[in-house]
């Protein structure tokens, strides 16, 4: 394994200039807007001379224009963006906190955050995402459900008061699997209160199209639906069915042993015992099953199997024994749970239902037709036992006319093409003028030619100015040896701010020591093996790997650097050390790349890695997959390091069963005190006095 390392702070940027031509174009980037022709060309909801980057161009000469997103009062009339008249309609000034989508309770929608303003944070967000905002009054207290789908990386969070981040209730962050499911559910609401749900960009830039359903609800036995304090809810309110008239239901007591018959603590949030061989069912049926986690060490799981011929959205929710489902446990027991496909790999998991007051575990998941999945419940830490708990597990099946769990909706039947498909996910429609989930584009018609084929797909022109899907490039012309060639390929120019073949990075410029040298290769360092504990081995599972050591990493590094490194042979893994040899706590940013996709690019699906944060004695403190989905399978996570503290990055394989020859592991400290707002940090003044609102760890006061 190679690894390179560089000690002095990597700065690796691309500039780009905004700029007019003489021919009516402004340029903003590598994507031109014709500032004269009537299109959106740079895709972001001003057409010509409403573009900010016009404002200069010969045909918007001498033009008294409001742009509604700049912050200027710019056509004299004394009112700024959207306060202006001239702006009613502008995409900017719509889905704001000043101008939100007033919507019905329920309500099922397609938008996009593409164009849109940014409005604030959500607490599971990161901070710069463009948001679409939605006013919603509920019409019942009991229960409201919201769910969010979409191809892009968005997330969703509810304030009572739009844009104050001191009133959100809740945030929760979609995952980037393509049509991801999100659903967010609020108890006891004030009804006739407004309330603002805002679909956000996960990460600075992330935009694109969503489905959003939002429903409240009263709890009711006998609706169908299993809510609240429900054990179960078969739709009526008979005795001696299996749920009785009050929705308690008949529970099914545990079968020892449903692990691997060797309880040993020490597993950390994974566990060590999972055994899809000796799990308990399978269930397809709702159900409530009394377990306990005891001795210290043992781990339960439960087969939970959807039988029918469409897909089916699994709840699950543990609570404690002593207390009964649907009451939250506080701090009373402490569980984790995971769904695990039948090898082990992790499909999805849950810590805390809700951080801070529930410490009981609870997650939706679509399982598809006639498949299983492996519900596995341990403590968390592996290290305390739980002398009773309760599963509470529900599958709603698509059909039944209830909506449920993450169906984004369910018109009674399964039959596709009339809006609601098969397995109860919103089907898009070409032509209405909406850019929907699995859709590029959608310019409300089917005609092709238009720059949107009849299937809303974006039909590719080399030299529009345009750069479109299949395009690297589209400056404008067709012509070789202008840095983008006649058949709209990037040519390679090292220190042109583009990263092209034979590059592993591009920032603009051919001076070294900035971590980009001179020929646009990465100055890194080199890792020294073995850096894990020797004797690799490839029975790890998921990203959890099976080789840590702490006396082997490499390191430890209390600066800025970039490692080059190699997973080989199979079951290799990584480890490297990080100190924090300040005063203060620092955010440490941790990301992975693929040498040969280059240097700060996504890794695609080209490599599959994971990367745990640990301690010296191997307990996860911090973990990711996928840095953005199957859109990025390499890794990246931020984590507050404490002053004088020692972390350890473990890098591995996902399945530690596949090779990788050479990736980057980039590792940025930020520095509390400096002014610069960075990752964790939730202020920094330039100092590190407390007492003036921000304290020394650049937490707010």
């Amino acid at each position: 394994m190679r690894l390179s390392l560089l000690i002095a702070p990597p700065i690796i940027f691309s500039l780009s200039l905004s700029g007019c031509s003489d021919d009516g174009s402004a340029h903003d980037g590598d994507i031109e807007e014709r500032c004269d022709n009537g299109v959106d060309d740079d895709g972001d909801g001003a057409i010509d001379c409403e573009d900010p980057v016009c404002s200069d161009a010969p045909s918007c000469a001498g033009e008294t224009i409001e742009f509604c997103d700049d912050g200027v009062e710019n056509d004299g009339d004394g009112l700024a963006d959207c306060d202006d008249p001239d702006c009613a309609g502008a995409l900017a000034c719509t889905a704001s906190c000043a101008h939100p989508i007033v919507v019905d309770d329920p309500m099922s929608l397609s938008e996009t955050t593409t164009g849109r303003l940014d409005v604030g944070d959500g607490a599971c967000l990161a901070a710069g995402g463009t948001d679409a905002v939605f006013a919603v009054t509920p019409r019942y207290g009991d229960l409201l459900e919201i769910v969010l789908s979409s191809e892009a990386d968005l997330g969703v969070y509810v304030q009572t008061s739009c844009g104050d981040e001191a009133t959100q209730l809740r945030c929760v962050d979609q995952t980037s699997e393509p049509n991801a499911v999100e659903k967010l559910t609020l108890t006891d609401v004030s009804v006739g209160e407004t309330l603002y749900v805002v679909v956000s960009g996960a990460n600075a830039g992330e935009a694109g199209a969503f489905h959003l359903s939002v429903e409240s609800r009263q709890i009711e036995c006998g609706d169908g639906r299993i809510d609240g304090e429900e054990e179960c809810d078969d739709g009526n309110t008979e005795a001696d069915d299996g749920c009785d008239e009050t929705c308690k239901a008949e529970r099914v007591g545990e079968v020892e042993p449903n692990d691997d018959g060797t309880p040993e603590p020490g597993g950390g949030v994974q566990g060590n015992d999972f055994d899809a061989g000796n799990a308990n069912g399978p269930f397809s049926d709702d159900i409530v099953i009394d377990a306990a986690v005891s001795p210290v060490g043992d781990e339960d799981v439960y087969e939970f199997r959807n039988e029918d011929d469409y897909a089916a959205s699994l709840r699950i929710d543990l609570y404690a024994a002593e207390l009964g489902v649907g009451v939250a446990c506080g701090q009373l027991i402490d569980t984790q749970l995971h769904l695990r496909a039948a090898d082990g790999a992790l499909l999805a998991s849950n810590d805390d239902r809700d951080e801070g007051d529930d410490a009981c575990s609870g997650l939706d998941f679509i399982i598809p037709a006639g498949e299983s999945v492996f519900a596995h419940v341990l403590d968390f830490g592996d290290n305390t036992e739980i002398a009773g708990y309760l599963v509470r597990a529900s599958l709603a099946s698509c059909g039944d006319e209830l909506r449920e769990g993450l169906e984004q909706c369910d018109d009674g039947n399964n039959t596709p093409g009339d809006g609601c498909d098969a397995d109860c996910r919103v089907e898009s429609e070409c032509g209405n003028g909406t850019t929907e989930p699995g859709e590029e584009c959608d310019d409300g018609n089917t005609a092709s030619g238009d720059g949107c084929s009849g299937d809303c797909e974006l039909e590719s022109d080399c030299g529009n100015g345009f750069p479109d899907p299949d395009e690297e490039c589209d400056d404008g012309n067709r012509e070789p040896g202008d840095g983008c060639d006649e058949t709209c390929r990037r040519e390679t120019v090292c220190g042109d701010g583009n990263f092209e073949s034979g590059e592993e990075c591009d920032d603009g410029n051919q001076e070294p020591g900035d971590g980009c040298d001179a020929e646009c290769q990465v100055e890194s360092v080199s890792e020294s093996e073995p850096n894990d504990d020797g004797t690799p081995g490839t029975s790890g599972l998921g990203i959890a790997g099976d080789d840590f050591s702490a006396d082997n990493a490499d390191g430890p590094f209390s600066a800025d650097v970039i490692l080059e490194a190699s997973l080989a042979p199979a079951g290799d893994e990584d480890v490297f050390a990080i100190t924090n040899s300040g005063s203060a706590a620092s955010s440490v940013r941790f990301d992975i790349y693929n040498v040969t996709t280059g240097f700060g690019r996504s890794c695609g699906t080209s490599i599959d890695t994971g990367l745990n944060i640990r301690d010296a004695a191997g307990v996860l403190l911090q973990s990711n997959d996928n840095r953005a989905g199957s859109a990025d399978r390499c890794s990246g996570v931020d984590f507050l390091v404490a002053a004088g503290q020692t972390v350890y990055a473990h890098v591995t394989d996902f399945g530690d069963n596949s090779p990788i020859a050479t990736y980057f592991l980039q590792i940025h400290l930020s520095v509390c005190g400096d002014g610069v707002l960075e990752g964790l940090e939730q202020c920094d003044d330039g100092n590190n006095v407390a007492g003036d609102g921000c304290d020394a760890d650049c937490v707010s006061e």
